[in-house]
């Protein structure tokens, strides 16, 4: 046996879609990143980020983690208390739709992802037992077979489709975009070479999300083969969430079709979607126009733009076309464009940019909404939401790529990283609220440990700041109370 072989009975205790590699006679683990080796063309794994180590007869232990001889009594409490008091309402949604059991479950999971990041099922047991919940319901049997079965399970019922539709009933504005998921997952039914293979360098899924464009919070969330392009997936998407009528329906290019438009109009909903290059309305759009555009300032943060704008006639009855360009974006990419020019740069040229500068800053929309041109805009531009929940969830919760293989398990994990969404989401709220970031805000809480020896029960690290912050945020320190309460 070479000395950096890894023995069987330790690849055993590894958990699944991670790679042990061999240190100083330790034997530790990482998460799995693939590459493309340029001589040979074949793909390999690299080890990537640090999960823990495999201990000789005792398992795996996450990274941070002690191991102790007797019953634990320090707790992580701040960031969970912050948790669970900020998104107390969506457990109680859970509990409307799942078992008190399985609420606390998942719940517990979510809370994990968020602040450990997406660290897969078997890491999450021993990191579990070190939290405020634990300590609080010492009753919960959570582990990674009961965690396991459940996720498998719920993800072909329709618990989770009862939770997604409690949530958007209460949204008026949505909007709904598609994420690539790269997937390493063998026999995975959902995994397929889609439009972005050479992008992610393999199979992928396709994650649609819904997300209420009022509160940044996700609303629902499913997988689709990798294949199915968006706008294939939209109905089959939408359509078991219930009634939305009166909604408004925010996407991109890749959801435009006349069936999207037409399920939409005769639920008697309302969108806007931005027309492509390609399609007779964009390009009637563009033609030149007679008349003399209209203007207005578009501000968003300390930032103000001038649009102009013009209705265009539109050949669908009940629809509107709506050309806008924002100017001061327009000066913005010719001044970039100019500059690659002088740069020497062989794909930038006066031809070009004399064709270029017609279409720098244009939007085409088209709407069935009854309400100023101003509005639509603002009202499109708002969709940017959704795009900054993907980073979130992709660096913040390190959601970047599946390892899993089993249907209900893909499903039942995508819904638990849209309940880490919501929470997160409510932490970069109450953040904002108090003039911190989510990152140090979290920073700040974690300092804040439980210490119970069965005799007394004490918070550990509290300054003033944290009393502060618990005046503000309506967070209560007595320990007493339970977390969930």
């Amino acid at each position: 046996m070479g000395a950096y072989t890894v023995p069987e009975d330790i690849r055993k205790m590894k958990p699944k879609g991670t790679t042990v590699k061999v240190i100083n006679g330790s034997y530790y683990v990482y998460t799995n990143t693939r590459h493309k080796d340029e001589v040979s063309g074949k793909w390999k794994t690299d080890p990537g980020k640090l999960l823990g180590k495999i201990i000789k007869d005792v398992g795996f232990v996450p990274k941070g983690v002690q191991l102790e001889s007797s019953e634990i009594t320090l707790f992580e409490y701040g960031e969970y208390l912050l948790a669970c008091t900020l998104a107390h309402d969506d457990f109680e949604r859970l509990k409307e739709c799942f078992n008190v059991d399985e609420a606390f479950h998942l719940f517990s999971l979510a809370c994990i992802f968020v602040f450990e990041g997406y660290i897969g099922l078997k890491p999450s047991e021993t990191i579990y037992e070190r939290t405020l919940i634990a300590h609080d319901y010492s009753k919960l049997k959570y582990s990674y077979h009961r965690i396991s079965k459940l996720l498998s399970t719920i993800g072909r019922n329709d618990k989770i489709l009862e939770f997604q539709k409690k949530c958007i009933k209460q949204s008026n504005t949505v909007a709904v975009d598609g994420h690539v998921i790269p997937s390493d997952s063998i026999n995975n039914d959902l995994s397929f070479n889609g439009y972005k293979a050479k992008e992610v360098k393999g199979e992928q899924m396709n994650l649609l999300v819904a997300l209420d464009i009022a509160t940044h919070l996700p609303l629902a969330t499913k997988v689709f083969p990798g294949y199915i392009v968006d706008k294939t997936d939209f109905i089959d998407f939408i359509k078991p969430l219930g009634e939305i009528k009166d909604k408004l329906f925010i996407m991109d290019t890749g959801f435009y079709s006349k069936e999207n438009i037409e399920y939409l109009v005769k639920q008697e909903a309302n969108y806007i979607m931005p027309l492509s290059s390609n399609l007779e309305g964009y390009k009637n759009a563009i033609k030149p126009f007679k008349g003399r555009n209209a203007q207005f300032l578009y501000s968003v943060s300390s930032k103000t733009d001038l649009v102009e704008y013009h209705e265009c006639t539109s050949t669908k009855e009940g629809t509107r076309v709506i050309l806008f360009q924002n100017m001061s974006e327009r000066e913005k990419l010719i001044k970039e464009y100019i500059k690659k020019m002088e740069e020497g740069s062989k794909n930038h040229n006066k031809e070009g940019l004399q064709k270029n500068m017609k279409t720098f800053g244009l939007i085409v929309l088209e709407t069935n909404l009854s309400v100023d041109a101003k509005d639509v805009y603002y009202y499109y531009k708002s969709r940017w939401s959704i795009e900054t929940y993907y980073d979130r969830i992709k660096h913040n919760i390190d959601f970047s790529e599946l390892n899993l293989s089993e249907y209900g398990m893909v499903q039942a994990v995508a819904f638990v990283m849209l309940l880490a969404g919501r929470i997160d989401q409510r932490i970069l709220t109450a953040a904002k609220s108090v003039g911190k970031s989510s990152k140090d805000l979290v920073r700040l809480m974690s300092a804040l440990k439980l210490y119970d020896n069965g005799k007394s029960c004490n918070i550990c690290n509290a300054k003033k700041e944290h009393f502060d912050l618990a005046e503000k945020l309506n967070l209560s320190y007595d320990t007493s109370k339970k977390c969930l309460g």
